[in-house]
């Protein structure tokens, strides 16, 4: 597996324990962004995260991190949406 996809699962993971540790915000500084809705990377943003939901996202050099927030340091890394879900199976029963 290639380090960028490495770094990319590693990120999602730890998000998806540290969302159920209880810890209710979350910043993610200097992260690189592939959006689904264009074709580009988006360099250097800060993502907010709180209770679980994103909040704000923006470049790190303007965003304000929340008072006691637990900052996550992104730099080479990557961050992109949707993979919780992206391959699911449902089984209905026909009678």
């Amino acid at each position: 597996m290639k380090p960028k996809c490495l770094s990319l699962l590693g990120l999602s993971f730890f998000l998806q324990m540290a969302v159920g540790m209880g810890q209710a915000v979350y910043v993610i500084k200097n992260v690189s962004i592939i959006p689904m809705n264009r074709e580009v990377v988006l360099q250097n943003q800060s993502v907010i995260i709180v209770s679980g939901k994103i909040r704000q996202v923006a470049d790190a050099a303007t965003i304000k991190s929340p008072a006691g927030a637990k900052i996550i340091d992104g730099s080479g890394k990557y961050l992109m949406p949707g993979l919780f879900d992206m391959h699911a199976h449902f089984f209905t029963s026909r009678e």
